[in-house]
C-alpha cells in the first residue's frame, strides 16, 4: 500500500511540474480592454465612451476609429463589431485583472505564466496568450503586450480576433523588425 501512495505521489509531482511548465492560454473573460473585447457591438462601445474623436479610417467594411491618442478600435461596418482594440497610453482602458499600459509584465506573467508566442527585440518584446480553438466556429483571439526590456513597462496591449489570420502574424513580424532598431 506504501509504495501504491509514494509511485501515486511521484507520478503527481511530476504530472504537475509538467502541467506548470506549460504555456497558458488565457481565459475568454479576460480578453476585455475597458469592457469591450472582439465581438462587442458599435453600439456598445458609443453607449460606454460616446462618439470617437476620430472615425472612418481604413477601407470598405474594415474600418478604424480612435479615442483620445492611445485607443485604436479596429472594427467591422457590415457586422458592427469590434474586431481589435488597441491601446497605447494609461488612458483607464484596463483588462479585467486590472493589466494597463504603464503597468508591469510581472504582472502578467504572474497570472498567465508564459505565453504562447513571443517577439524579442533589443529593447522591446511581444507576449501574445491565446484564448480560442476550443469550438469550430469559434476564432482564435490573442491577448498582446508589448514591453520595455530593461524596465518590464507595458508600452501597449491589444485584443486581436480571429488570430489565424495571415495578416495578424504580418503585423507582428513588421513589429518586430521595428523593436530591433
Amino acid at each position: 500500500m506504501k509504495k501504491i501512495s509514494i509511485i501515486t505521489i511521484l507520478a503527481a509531482t511530476i504530472l504537475f511540474a509538467q502541467i506548470g511548465s506549460c504555456k497558458t492560454k488565457m481565459p475568454r473573460d479576460e480578453m476585455y480592454l475597458g469592457g469591450l473585447t472582439n465581438g462587442s457591438s458599435i453600439a456598445e462601445m458609443k453607449k460606454i465612451y460616446g462618439t470617437p474623436t476620430e472615425d472612418g479610417m481604413g477601407f470598405e467594411e474594415n474600418r478604424m476609429c480612435r479615442y483620445g491618442e492611445g485607443v485604436l478600435i479596429k472594427y467591422n461596418t457590415l457586422e458592427e463589431k469590434i474586431q481589435s482594440i488597441i491601446v497605447t497610453r494609461d488612458s483607464g482602458w484596463v483588462s479585467p485583472s486590472g493589466f494597463r499600459v504603464g503597468g508591469n509584465i510581472r504582472i502578467v506573467q504572474n497570472f498567465y505564466g508564459n505565453p504562447e508566442y513571443s517577439l524579442s527585440g533589443d529593447t522591446k518584446t511581444v507576449y501574445i496568450y491565446f484564448y480560442g480553438g476550443r469550438r469550430k466556429y469559434e476564432p482564435e483571439i490573442g491577448f498582446l503586450v508589448l514591453f520595455d526590456n530593461n524596465s518590464g513597462r507595458i508600452l501597449e496591449l491589444g485584443v486581436h480576433g480571429d488570430t489565424t489570420d495571415e495578416k495578424f502574424y504580418k503585423y507582428y513580424e513588421d513589429m518586430a523588425e521595428k523593436m530591433v532598431e
